[in-house]
C-alpha cells in the first residue's frame, strides 16, 4: 500500500506544448541554412505549419520569401498559396522563382537570389548539373547567377558544367575576369577590348586554357591603357646599323604584333612601361623582326641608355653581328637622347 501510495505521489513530467514541438523542429531544419539568414526564415516558418515545410520541400523558395525576393504584394500571393495547400509550383510562379531552384540543399543559399536563370532549356540542363556538395552547390550557385546576367545561355551553361567540382574554388577576380573575355569573345572586332583577344572563347574550352587566355587578355588591356594612343618619347632615334633597322615599338598594337612575330611576352610589358624604366625596339633585316632590344637606363650612370636586354626569336640568344650593330647604333646616338626614369600613368 505504501508503495502504491508513492507511486501515485510522484510528480507526472509536464507534457511539451505544441509550440515546443514546433521550435524544436523548426530549430533541427533551420540548422542547414546560413545561420546570418536563420532569424528571418525562422519568423516565417512560425507563422504556419505549411510554410515550415518547405524547409524541407522547397528551402529556395522559403530562403527566397525571408529574404524579400520579388516585391511585398507577390511574396503576399506566393505565402497565401503555401498556406492554402496550393502546388509549390503555383506558389513559386507567383514570386517568380524558377522550380529547378527546388533541387538546391539550404547550404547552397548563401546570399539573396538574383533573377535566377529560368528559361526552360537551360533550367532542365542546371538541374542535373547541381553538384552534390552543399559547399561546392553556394559557389556553383553564384556562378551560375552571375554568367547568367550576361544575356547567353550557352555561357551560363558553360559555367555551370565547368565550375561543378568541390575544389578550392578559384579567387573571385580570376573568375569574372574569365567570364569578361568569354563575354567580349561574342563581341565584334570593332570592340577594342574584343580586338585584343588571342583566343576567342568556346563551349568546348576548358577552365585551366580558358583562365589563360582570360589573363592574357588582361594584360593586353593594361598595356593598351598604359600606352593610349602611343609613346611619344621613346628615348633613342631609330635607325640602321650594320644593314639592320631598329624600329621603336610605341603603341599597344605594334608590341603584340611584335609578340606574335617574335614568339614572346612583348605583349605583357606593361609593367616595364608603366615605371618608365624601358623602351623597345624592334631589329629588323629587310622588313623581318629578327630580335628585339630592351633599353634601359643605366645602373651606374643614370640618365644614360644602357641595354638591358637583347634577344632573338622565342628569347633566344641573339647572334654576334646583331650584337655589334645594336652597340653601333647605341653609340651613334646624339648626346641629347638620355632617358628620364620616373612614374607616370595614362
Amino acid at each position: 500500500m505504501r508503495h502504491n501510495e508513492y507511486r501515485s505521489s510522484r510528480s507526472t513530467p509536464r507534457e511539451p506544448a505544441d509550440t515546443d514541438l514546433l521550435d524544436d523542429r523548426h530549430s533541427r531544419r533551420i540548422e542547414a541554412f546560413c545561420e546570418h539568414y536563420r532569424p528571418p526564415i525562422l519568423d516565417l516558418m512560425r507563422q504556419s505549419p505549411a510554410i515550415g515545410d518547405l524547409a524541407d520541400s522547397f528551402p529556395a523558395l522559403l530562403f527566397a520569401l525571408a529574404t524579400k525576393y520579388g516585391s511585398e504584394t507577390r511574396r503576399r500571393s506566393a505565402l497565401a498559396a503555401v498556406v492554402e495547400g496550393m502546388p509549390l509550383r503555383e506558389a513559386a510562379g507567383r514570386i517568380g522563382l524558377p522550380m529547378w531552384l527546388r533541387k538546391l540543399p539550404p547550404a547552397a543559399l548563401q546570399a539573396p537570389l538574383t533573377e535566377p536563370p529560368a528559361d526552360p532549356a537551360l533550367a532542365a540542363r542546371l538541374v542535373s548539373l547541381i553538384p552534390p556538395q552543399p559547399a561546392a552547390a553556394a559557389a556553383w550557385l553564384e556562378r551560375v547567377s552571375i554568367a547568367h546576367h550576361t544575356r547567353r545561355p550557352g555561357l551560363a551553361l558553360w559555367v555551370a558544367q565547368q565550375y561543378r567540382a568541390a575544389l578550392p574554388a578559384p579567387h573571385a577576380e580570376t573568375f569574372l575576369t574569365v567570364l569578361a573575355w568569354a563575354w567580349f569573345s561574342g563581341a565584334t572586332t570593332d570592340c577594342r577590348a574584343a580586338a585584343l583577344l588571342t583566343t576567342r572563347w568556346s563551349p568546348t574550352i576548358g577552365v585551366p586554357r580558358a583562365a589563360k587566355e582570360a589573363q592574357l587578355w588582361r594584360e593586353r588591356l593594361a598595356l593598351d591603357v598604359c600606352l593610349g594612343p602611343g609613346l611619344t618619347d621613346c628615348w633613342l632615334a631609330e635607325g640602321t646599323s650594320a644593314g639592320y633597322d631598329f624600329v621603336a615599338l610605341r603603341t599597344a598594337d605594334d608590341f603584340i604584333a611584335e609578340a606574335l612575330a617574335m614568339d614572346n611576352c612583348l605583349d605583357r610589358y606593361t609593367d616595364r612601361l608603366e615605371g618608365r624604366t624601358a623602351r623597345i625596339f624592334s631589329i629588323r633585316a629587310e622588313g623581318r623582326s629578327v630580335a628585339d632590344i630592351e633599353i634601359a637606363v643605366h645602373d651606374r650612370e643614370p640618365g644614360h641608355p644602357a641595354i638591358a636586354q637583347l634577344r632573338g626569336p622565342r628569347n633566344r640568344r641573339a647572334p654576334l653581328d646583331v650584337w655589334q650593330a645594336a652597340y653601333a647604333w647605341l653609340g651613334a646616338q646624339p648626346p641629347c637622347a638620355s632617358p628620364k626614369p620616373g612614374t607616370w600613368s595614362s
